[in-house]
């Protein structure tokens, strides 16, 4: 059975141990219509040379273990999968 349960923050060394890497393909460019007035726009560009992106590196600032030094998580929630008693 598979329960979505919510974690604290101090329960992210158990997101660390999933792999989070990510091939980066494109990005997103924010296009400003009538100087914001209109809204805005979100574009997507292909980069020219993929790259991976791996938000579990060690030593990496995006790494997130360190989330908690580097963002205010005080209104984050962050979810875990039980599964059968196993985070998954």
């Amino acid at each position: 059975m598979l329960n979505i349960i919510e974690a604290t923050p101090s329960e992210l060394g158990e997101y660390a141990k999933f792999p989070m890497a990510l091939l980066v393909e494109s990005i997103f460019k924010v296009d400003i219509i009538d100087n914001g007035f209109g809204g805005f726009q979100l574009v997507e560009q292909r980069v020219k040379t993929p790259w991976v992106k791996d938000y579990g590196e060690e030593g990496d600032d995006t790494n997130v273990t360190r989330w908690l030094k580097q963002f205010d998580v005080s209104n984050w929630k962050f979810l875990l999968a039980d599964v059968e008693g196993r985070i998954a």
